[in-house]
């Protein structure tokens, strides 16, 4: 009965790690996938004029890693904004911007003066529309 339960908790653990709690993917959440979507100039063969993402994607992605949270949500909005996202690519920043938004709710509700002005400046954005 005991290694019964002991088993399903183990089982439970397992996948909660696998799924990540459904917070994010660590400590730079989505950054690689939004690199995958948004592809640079270089690696396309494009340049730079004809793609108007190429500004905020990268932009986002090094908020990201620095752990810039507030800046990388405002380049995602900037990117949303963006005309002819392929749906990949609209899929993608739907991803990244939750996590991100579950990062900046985590730190507002740690205190962090920053996240909490970023979170009511989305609020303002979005009451606005």
């Amino acid at each position: 009965m005991i290694t019964r339960k002991i088993a399903c908790l183990i089982t439970v653990a397992g996948l909660l790690a696998v799924s990540g709690c459904g917070g994010g993917s660590g400590a730079n959440p989505g950054a690689a996938e939004l690199e995958k979507s948004f592809p640079s100039p270089a690696r396309t063969g494009a340049d730079s004029q004809s793609l108007p993402t190429q500004s905020h994607a990268p932009a986002a992605v090094a908020a990201i890693k620095a752990g810039d949270y507030p800046k990388a949500m405002d380049e995602l909005e900037a990117l949303r904004k963006q005309p002819a996202l392929t749906p990949d690519q609209y899929m993608a920043l739907n991803k990244v911007s939750g996590e991100v938004m579950q990062k900046l709710v985590s730190l507002a509700e740690k205190g962090d003066a920053k996240a909490k002005a970023s979170l009511e400046h989305l609020k303002q954005e979005r009451d606005r529309r």
